[in-house]
């Protein structure tokens, strides 16, 4: 019956696309796409929300990119709409991608997409240098070097957050480690958050205590202001005391006041002991 579903909604959907597509002249697709963008968005998203299981998601998905890229010989070059749609679009499929295993394909699963167009091949270039490379094997160093220098930092993200959402945890405290260390990847501060709690959350305590000690405080700020929404008060509580004591070591006045409110907002949210509060100060 899922089967049966799916290819009824393929069906569905590529009949409501040719139908969306008609609406729209050339003249009106090189005049704004964002109509037409917007609608093509609504359309595949409630389809693809039809599904919980991810390879009838895939499958439409795939079938909206067939569709797309048939329209997209009307749009402008570099139309930002139209890339804006194809990024969400390559996103959404490398993000399902992670669900399988190579030998869960008999062909590639984009083959029959016209990469070739001028307004989709580089956005979508990535998903075909896709590999289901195993992030527990660190043996084969220059493989890793290849797997990340290959893949947009977005989509390495996407692979550390497949891999806690499995419990994997030991794999994905790895690949962030690696992504954090890399010299073009490591400027994104996701990597080093995933790291940097796992260590944390491992007692790995001198080997975390010798991380933070390399940020600064304007850094140590936006990181624990961008952990708020991923971790509890307690761990982060833990982190802007370390930062705290960090910079006090150093003598490093830049941002402390940032810290100090960031700390002290923590100790109330947590409803300390204003006794517990002074200790803490005073260490």
């Amino acid at each position: 019956m899922a089967e049966q579903g799916s290819v009824y909604d393929l069906r569905r959907l590529e009949q409501q696309l040719q139908t969306l597509f008609s609406r729209f002249t050339y003249k009106d697709l090189q005049a704004d796409s964002k109509p037409f963008c917007s609608s093509f968005c609504k359309l595949v998203e409630y389809y693809a929300s039809r599904w919980k299981v991810p390879l009838p998601q895939l499958r439409i998905l795939e079938k909206a990119l067939c569709c797309f890229t048939q329209a997209s010989v009307f749009f402008t070059v570099n139309c930002d709409h139209v890339l804006r749609t194809l990024s969400s679009l390559a996103l959404s499929i490398f993000e399902l991608l992670l669900f399988f295993d190579q030998k869960d394909f008999y062909q590639d699963p984009l083959k029959k997409s016209p990469l070739h167009s001028r307004n989709v091949a580089q956005p979508l270039l990535s998903i075909r240098m896709f590999t289901c490379f195993k992030w527990s094997d660190f043996s084969k160093a220059t493989e890793v070097e290849k797997c990340i220098s290959s893949e947009p930092p977005i989509f390495l993200e996407l692979r550390v957050r497949y891999l806690l959402s499995c419990q994997r945890l030991p794999e994905a405290q790895a690949l962030a480690k690696c992504c954090a260390l890399h010299p073009s990847v490591g400027q994104h501060l996701f990597f080093y958050q995933v790291y940097l709690t796992g260590l944390y959350k491992t007692s790995h305590h001198e080997v975390l205590l010798e991380e933070l000690a390399d940020f600064r405080g304007k850094d140590a700020v936006h990181f624990l202001c961008s952990l708020e929404s991923e971790e509890n008060d307690e761990l982060l509580l833990d982190f802007s005391r370390a930062f705290l004591s960090l910079q006090l070591c150093r003598g490093d006045m830049h941002f402390l006041c940032d810290l100090v409110s960031v700390w002290g907002r923590l100790h109330s949210r947590l409803k300390h002991q204003k006794k517990f509060f002074l200790m803490s100060v005073n260490s």
